[in-house]
C-alpha cells in the first residue's frame, strides 16, 4: 500500500472511532434524560398528591373547610396522573371514604389512610423499577463507551505499529545505509523486504548509487577516485558474481588492486558487519596477503586463530577467502587451501 493511502486510512479509522465514541455518549445521555423525566412525571407528582391528602386529613380538625379543599385538589391531581393499573382502585376507595374521614369518622379515616398508603406504595415501586432500568441503561452505555475507547486505543497502537514498520523503519534503514557508506563500509545495502513501493524506489536508487550504476544500469562515477566506467561492473554482471561467490565453500571477497572490496558473498558480509571484530578483520584484509616467507603474527585482529585468510591472485585484484580451520588442528599448523582460480 502507498504511504499516502496508509496514513490516510490510519487517520480515517481513528477519526471514525472518535466520532462513534462521541455519538455513543450523546445517545446515552439522550436515553438517560427521558428515563429521569418519566420518573418525575409518572410517579413523583402522584406521591406529592398523596402527601397533600395526608396533610389535609391531619389538619381537618382545625380547619375542616380548608382541609376539604386541599384534599379534593390533591385527589384531582392524582386522578389526572394515573400511570399504573393498581392506581384506579386505590383512588376509588379514597374518594368513597375521604369525606367521612375529614368529618372525624375513625373507620373511614383508617380506610382512607390505608388506600393512600397503597397508592404511595404503587408509585414507589414504579419509581424503583424505573430507577433500575435507568441504571441498567447507564451501565450498558458506559460499557459501550468504554469498549469504543478501548477499541480506539488498540487501533491507535496498531496504527502506530504500522506507521513505524512502513514509514519510520524504512527511513531508518536508508539513513543507516548512507551512514555506513559514509563511514567507509562499501558493501552495506538497504533491506527492502517490508518497504512500501515509494521507499522501495528510493532504496533501489540508493543501492544503484552505491553500486556505481546510473539509470538503466549505466555505470556511475561516485567520486574522483572511482573506477573508470569501462571497468565498472554492470548490474547483471554484479548479480552473477555475487551468486558465484555465494556458491563457494568459504566466505569470499573480491578485491581490486588497491585492496578495496568490489564484491562479497553473503557469509562474508556477515563477518564484516559493522562491529569491532568486523572492523579489525577488514583492516587485516586491507593489509593484503603476507609477503613471501613472512609468518602472520598471532593474537592480532578479530578471530585470530579462528579465521584464516587465503588469497587467490587475479588480474587486477585478488580473491580473499575467510576459512575456519578444523577443530582438531591448531591455528597455523596447516596452511588453508585456497580456492581454485576460475578459468
Amino acid at each position: 500500500m502507498r504511504v499516502r493511502a496508509e496514513i490516510g486510512l490510519a487517520i480515517g479509522a481513528l477519526l471514525c472511532v472518535q466520532v462513534a465514541t462521541s455519538f455513543g455518549a450523546i445517545a446515552l445521555l439522550n436515553r438517560m434524560s427521558p428515563a429521569i423525566a418519566q420518573i418525575l412525571s409518572e410517579n413523583l407528582y402522584s406521591l406529592e398528591a398523596v402527601d397533600e391528602m395526608l396533610a389535609a386529613l391531619i389538619s381537618a380538625e382545625r380547619d375542616p373547610e380548608r382541609a376539604e379543599e386541599r384534599f379534593v385538589a390533591a385527589l384531582a391531581r392524582a386522578r389526572s396522573n394515573v400511570t399504573e393499573p393498581e392506581e384506579p382502585k386505590a383512588l376509588e376507595q379514597i374518594e368513597s371514604h375521604f369525606r367521612a374521614a375529614l368529618g372525624g369518622d375513625r373507620e373511614a379515616r383508617d380506610a382512607t389512610v390505608l388506600s393512600l398508603e397503597s397508592l404511595a406504595h404503587v408509585n414507589h415501586a414504579t419509581t424503583r423499577r424505573a430507577d433500575a432500568a435507568a441504571r441498567r441503561l447507564g451501565g450498558a452505555g458506559a460499557w459501550a463507551v468504554a469498549f469504543l475507547g478501548a477499541f480506539g486505543s488498540v487501533l491507535s497502537a496498531v496504527v502506530i505499529a504500522r506507521l513505524t514498520r512502513k514509514v519510520l523503519r524504512p527511513i531508518a534503514e536508508i539513513r543507516e545505509t548512507v551512514a555506513a557508506f559514509r563511514d567507509g563500509d562499501p558493501h552495506r545495502r538497504t533491506s527492502r523486504g517490508a518497504m512500501s513501493p515509494e521507499f522501495q524506489e528510493v532504496a533501489q536508487a540508493l543501492d544503484d548509487l552505491l553500486d556505481g550504476r546510473g539509470e538503466g544500469g549505466a555505470p556511475l562515477l561516485l567520486s574522483a577516485g572511482a573506477e573508470p566506467p569501462e571497468r565498472a561492473l554492470g548490474a547483471l554482471e554484479r548479480r552473477a558474481l555475487i551468486r558465484l561467490l555465494a556458491d563457494l565453500p568459504h566466505p569470499t571477497l573480491l578485491l581490486d588492486e588497491s585492496g578495496r572490496i568490489r564484491a562479497a558473498s553473503p557469509r562474508a558480509l556477515v563477518l564484516l558487519d559493522d562491529d569491532e571484530a568486523g572492523r579489525a578483520l577488514l583492516e587485516r584484509i586491507r593489509r593484503g596477503p603476507p609477503a613471501a616467507g613472512q609468518v602472520p603474527s598471532q593474537g592480532e585482529g578479530p578471530g585470530e586463530g579462528e579465521l584464516t585468510l587465503s588469497w587467490t591472485p587475479l588480474e587486477g585484484g585478488a580473491l580473499c577467502g575467510l576459512q575456519t580451520p578444523p577443530a582438531s588442528a591448531s591455528p597455523g599448523d596447516e596452511e588453508p587451501r585456497a580456492p581454485a582460480e576460475p578459468s
